[in-house]
């Protein structure tokens, strides 16, 4: 099973979990069990059609402040180990200020950061977390948009390349089989170059001072 493989992982990732999904629950508890990092991947409106299961509950431009809040804070009693949340599609929400904003309003509310998984390079999010006081981050490299084990592998040096020269970098990949092969087989190089993965919680805020701000805490 896909989620089985995934927590078995030997170093400590984020699981970004889908709500309502049929193993939604029981993956978030097992991967926080295990020390990982959960957050939500939070649904919302792109700018052509939607084709997923998530059509019923995605966010949606137009929506009221007080919609918004709701829909979210539905998805996140779903998924109670998350402190954090991420985009799921979103090209048309996330470069709306207006939805945007009232987002960031919502998540402060639950005490949660974001991580703007950039689907459009219109993208507001870091000025609508920033000016609401939500911790926030941004993808820095897709390792597997294109699936190819060498695309992946170019991905990789790239990783590599901007946490050497930042002292940081944020990966976003998909729970595909080939990506968890493929990361196994590139995960060595990080020894050598004296990088070490942490979940998006450590890298961003920290364990102290998210415990302080209400946030889950992941045993190191």
């Amino acid at each position: 099973m896909r989620d089985a493989e995934w927590l078995d992982f030997p170093e400590r990732i984020t699981g970004s979990v889908l709500p309502y999904g049929p193993s939604s629950k029981s993956f978030a508890a097992s991967a926080r069990a295990r020390g990982f990092g959960v957050i939500l991947h939070i649904p919302m409106e792109p700018e052509g059609a939607v084709a997923d299961r998530t059509e019923p509950f995605l966010l949606r431009r137009g929506m009221t402040p007080e919609e918004i809040a709701d829909r979210f804070a539905r998805m996140a009693a779903d998924v109670p180990q998350a402190n954090g949340a991420s985009n799921h599609m979103g090209s048309a929400f996330t470069s709306d200020p207006g939805a945007m904003a009232s987002f960031a309003q919502a998540l402060k509310g639950k005490r949660f950061f974001f991580v703007d998984s950039v689907t459009s390079a219109g993208t507001v999010a870091s000025m609508a977390m920033e000016e609401a006081g939500v911790p926030a981050t941004r993808r820095d490299v897709f390792l597997d948009d294109d699936g190819r084990p060498e695309e992946m592998r170019r991905q990789w040096s790239a990783v590599i390349a901007l946490a050497k020269e930042r002292g940081k970098a944020v990966v976003l990949c998909h729970a595909r089989r080939e990506t968890r092969k493929a990361l196994l087989e590139l995960l060595p190089q990080l020894r050598k170059e004296g990088i070490r993965p942490v979940t998006v919680e450590e890298l961003l805020v920290g364990q102290d001072t998210l415990s302080r701000r209400g946030g889950h805490s992941s045993p190191q």
